[in-house]
């Protein structure tokens, strides 16, 4: 199984949200981790390095606790032969989604970290070929 990270707004065919408000709780952080998270960002700040590992560790402790507890979400994400998780955080170096990826190793899979960010155009006649372009991913 090959799997990638992206923000949200990916459009690729094969994202999962693994977002508390949105996706699939199995593999999103509980709502103490998150808020806590939350809670320094809107603080205007950013975690220190202490903070980070200790989110980390107990982010992974509660997956390995999801992993025995749910089964089936589980057993469903590593049977793809490819996935994308998604969530709203802007640095995926700092995120919930990366922990995972690297998480899914233990149980086989290959993680391949971020997915690039397509070519941005550059004037407006780009632009419009670029959406039409894109829209036919949509096809």
């Amino acid at each position: 199984m090959e799997v990638w990270t992206a923000r949200i707004s990916t459009r690729d065919p094969d994202r999962i949200d693994v977002s508390r408000k949105s996706g699939e709780v199995a593999f999103a952080p509980s709502w103490k981790l998150l808020g806590a998270a939350l809670d320094i960002r809107r603080s205007g700040r950013e975690q220190t390095p202490e903070e980070w590992r200790a989110y980390a560790r107990a982010y992974l402790t509660e997956m390995r606790a999801s992993h025995l507890a749910h089964p089936g979400p589980w057993e469903a994400l590593l049977a793809r032969e490819r996935a994308v998780l998604t969530c709203y955080c802007t640095d995926a170096r700092r995120c919930h989604r990366t922990l995972l990826g690297r998480f899914l190793v233990l149980l086989g899979a290959d993680f391949k970290g971020e997915l690039p960010k397509p070519p941005q155009p550059d004037t407006k006649a780009e632009r419009e070929l670029f959406e039409i372009v894109m829209a036919l991913d949509n096809d």
